[in-house]
């Protein structure tokens, strides 16, 4: 009989061994631990990529949720200090003895953040007698003369900074106009503008320095000055001068914060440099926002009877600038 190949014929496609060819064991141990592990490499992958793409999403999430935050802000600030973010908010009483009154300098710098912008809308107002109403309708009535527009010699300024091109300040002429009020309130426009009637039209992102100055006798003005914080990162200073610097005693003057919390109103400063005293406060959120009162002894300043006002609330509800 005759031996058999290890190979037969399969009709012209070609021979295929008739015995299984053995593999190793090891061969095929390796191969199972290098699928395992391919399964596992995928796995991790694919759990990463999972992981990832959550982070992306949350990510997107907390930035539309911030957009749409600083938009309300935005709108909200826009809306509350009228198309302007007020920077700085200062003010210099100044204590003239001998011609026996108050003269105020006030100066704002706040940048244009919607819409042209033409005018500083701002309001006088004074009470010496801001705890009765009644008494104080009394006074302005009689006196009403004594601070009439035209007696508070009102004078103001602007300067420009722009936004575009030179990035140059450049001063710009104003009219002045009381528009509303009468007696110990009244509201004024400073308007940007020459006295030909041309307008300068501020556009958004240019910052405005305004700086105006009223007097107010003596007698006619409480002797305290509110200062109101914004929500909006406003600094304030206020500066005391007299034409008798013997008179600026740090002990004629004392500061609280309305609400009073006691322990915000112990970190105000009444500091003295170069003959004046001027206040400050620490900058933190927590302290700035608010209202403060400066009281001061017109008494003592100015050396006459009957000028200090009570230290109490403000009964006829207007915030004096």
């Amino acid at each position: 009989m005759a031996k058999k190949d290890a190979f037969e014929d399969t009709g012209g496609q070609g021979t295929v061994p008739t015995e299984e060819v053995p593999i190793r064991s090891e061969q095929k141990c390796g191969d199972v631990n290098l699928q395992q592990q391919n399964a596992l490499l995928q796995q991790e992958n694919a759990s990463l990529k999972t992981n990832n793409d959550v982070l992306v999403r949350r990510n997107n999430d907390l930035m539309q949720q911030l957009g749409k935050q600083e938009q309300q802000i935005d709108t909200l600030e826009k809306h509350i200090c009228k198309g302007v973010r007020f920077s700085r908010n200062d003010v210099t009483v100044f204590f003239d003895t001998q011609k026996k009154l108050y003269r105020f300098t006030f100066v704002k710098v706040y940048k244009i953040i919607s819409r042209e912008h033409r005018w500083f809308s701002g309001q006088f107002y004074c009470n010496k007698f801001h705890t009765d109403t009644v008494e104080s309708t009394k006074f302005y009535e009689k006196n009403k003369e004594r601070i009439s527009w035209d007696s508070l010699n009102f004078k103001a300024s602007i300067a420009v900074k722009g936004s575009r091109k030179s990035n140059i300040t450049i001063p710009m002429p104003v009219v002045v106009k009381c528009v509303a009020g009468d007696g110990n309130y009244k509201r004024f426009n400073v308007q940007y503008h020459s006295s030909c009637g041309k307008y300068y039209k501020c556009q958004i992102g240019d910052e405005v320095t305004l700086e105006y100055t009223y007097e107010v006798p003596m007698d006619c003005w409480g002797s305290y000055i509110n200062r109101t914080i914004s929500y909006f990162k406003e600094k304030w200073k206020v500066t005391f001068g007299c034409d008798d610097n013997s008179r600026l005693v740090v002990d004629h003057f004392t500061i609280t914060q309305e609400p009073n919390t006691g322990e915000d109103s112990a970190k105000l400063r009444l500091k003295e440099k170069n003959g004046y005293l001027f206040v400050g406060i620490e900058r933190s959120p927590r302290i700035c926002m608010g209202q403060y009162v400066i009281h001061w002894d017109a008494d003592a300043i100015f050396n006459a009877e009957g000028l200090n006002s009570d230290r109490g609330v403000d009964e006829s509800l207007i915030t004096k600038f």
